[in-house]
């Protein structure tokens, strides 16, 4: 079985020799171009997905300047703003964490194949990220924007819980229920002075440090 790449399709659907085409351009177009990663890494991925074989991966992290290995069950490759990622159970964290393809620079199988997690869904374990990453329960977060920038942020669907409030002087209320808030508010801080991060309070304070954090940069 051919896994997804993550995207969502719009209604109507097309029909199946055609939905069918366009999903096979699709993989194509991502496993050529590479986002960042070799081709045959990403092929190795792809085919681990289809056939649950467990691989042993050296993944850069580069927070802490160094290249580990993890020992892991690979279950969906997606793509999500610009970048294509990996879904899989990590054996040594005994949880399942997201990968960054282009950071993944050696494959090799594990001897190992069969899903770590039987009970698996990408769509039940994504349903309430805002992005790409996921975290624990939700969270309400609330984001007023300016009367000019309403129309923008109205135009389109960021998230599938999004609730629109107008405000009396034609400013915006946002509000969406999310499971990991900081990236609702990398979202709003990409919009500038025109977006306000209102709730959760915790979250309020942590975008305020940010922007005395970018004052004192600017200031200098």
């Amino acid at each position: 079985m051919r896994p997804s790449w993550g995207f969502k399709r719009s209604s109507p659907r097309p029909q199946p020799a055609l939905r069918s085409f366009l999903q096979n351009v699709l993989d194509e177009t991502v496993l050529r171009q590479g986002f960042g990663c070799e081709a045959a890494i990403l092929e190795a991925l792809r085919q681990a997905c289809v056939d649950h074989q467990h691989l042993i991966i050296a993944y850069e992290h580069y927070d802490q300047g160094s290249i580990e290995r993890h020992v892991i069950d690979p279950y969906q490759l997606f793509f999500k703003r610009r970048a294509l990622y990996l879904d899989a159970y990590d054996k040594a964290e005994r949880a399942l964490r997201v990968f960054r393809v282009n950071r993944i620079k050696q494959v090799e199988s594990a001897g190992i194949r069969g899903m770590m997690v039987t009970d698996y869904s990408f769509a039940r374990r994504f349903h309430d990220t805002f992005s790409t990453f996921v975290g624990d329960g939700t969270t309400s977060v609330k984001v007023r924007f300016t009367k000019r920038l309403a129309p923008y942020i109205k135009e389109s669907l960021w998230h599938w819980s999004q609730q629109l409030t107008d405000l009396p002087d034609g400013r915006l209320l946002y509000e969406v229920q999310v499971s990991y808030p900081k990236e609702v508010a990398w979202w709003a801080m990409s919009w500038g002075s025109e977006a306000e991060v209102l709730e959760p309070p915790e979250l309020r304070a942590y975008v305020a440090e940010e922007v005395r954090k970018l004052a004192e940069i600017y200031g200098r």
